[in-house]
């Protein structure tokens, strides 16, 4: 389930799963050229997966491929 940053309003999405486990972040605001940054942690802070997208539509797609477990193609250069 996605919720919007209650701390911070306005700067990220946060998505829990079902035990209410904070487990992914996509922000609201784009990084100076690098697009817009998604988060995905995985069983622990040290095991994250990070990408950076154009629109905030495709963010939340890669954190639902991520947490589905299905395979996705994240950009090399940073940025598409």
């Amino acid at each position: 389930m996605w919720k919007e940053n209650s701390i911070y309003p306005g700067t990220h999405w946060l998505y829990y799963n079902a035990r209410g486990d904070y487990i992914a972040r996509i922000d609201r605001q784009p990084y100076y050229g690098s697009g817009y940054r998604w988060v995905c942690f995985m069983f622990s802070d040290s095991k994250r997966v990070v990408g950076y997208v154009e629109t905030l539509e495709d963010a939340k797609k890669a954190v639902q491929a991520i947490i589905e477990n299905q395979p996705i193609q994240l950009s090399l250069s940073g940025i598409l």
